[in-house]
């Protein structure tokens, strides 16, 4: 309640100002935004109270291209990305990415994925995002030019509660897996070829 309430009241102010600002209006797709976020966060708050209870994700939300989710997640993170001055490259596979899945859950998993890339990385790092296809469905890449991850600490990364950051929560991850996990794939983390760690995200293709 003490997160549901005051996002209830935000909503609330911001149903009011899509009110005030008419389809079609420059700063119209802005209070998109929000409103949309509002939501997610309604729904992550809702998937903490499921990972603690330990119940399942379920793929039920909108289904949206990866590439589409890929850019909205970039653009929601422009700020932090530009207070460092990080270069982010999007690379996705030509001709192999029109792919679909959880619109919701994925921003979630590339959220966490991608801030923690941001985290690694020194000021001027670089973020390269990959997707496309694999013998057995999809994938979707997060490398970075930080330090990288220690083969010893690799298993720990996952772990609920164990966090490498002062201020983490050691849950972004751990619930990260769950979900993806839950669509049927998995996440791999490897060494990327800028020099850091690669969070490599593998999804089935339902057509298979």
């Amino acid at each position: 309640h003490e997160i549901k309430n005051p996002l209830a009241s935000i909503k609330g102010a911001a149903e009011i100002l899509a009110d005030e600002v008419p389809l079609g209006h420059p700063k119209y797709e802005f209070i998109e935004i929000m409103r949309s976020e509002i939501s997610r966060l309604n729904h992550s708050v809702e998937d903490v109270l499921k990972y603690c209870r330990g119940q399942q994700y379920r793929d039920k939300g909108r289904q949206e291209s990866i590439e589409k989710i890929i850019n909205r997640v970039v653009l929601l993170l422009d700020a932090g990305l530009k207070e460092k001055l990080i270069q982010v490259s999007i690379r996705p596979e030509p001709g192999k990415n029109l792919f679909l899945t959880d619109e919701a859950v994925m921003i979630q998993v590339l959220m966490n994925i991608i801030i923690n890339a941001v985290d690694a990385v020194e000021k001027n790092g670089r973020i390269i995002i990959e997707s496309g296809k694999h013998e057995k469905g999809f994938f979707i890449r997060v490398s970075d030019d930080g330090p990288g991850i220690d083969k010893d600490l690799v298993k720990e990364v996952f772990q609920s509660f164990v966090t490498f950051k002062e201020d983490g929560t050691g849950l972004g991850l751990s619930i990260s897996k769950r979900i993806v996990e839950s669509l049927g794939g998995k996440i791999v983390i490897g060494e990327s070829t800028l020099g850091g760690a690669a969070f490599t995200i593998y999804l089935p293709d339902k057509n298979l």
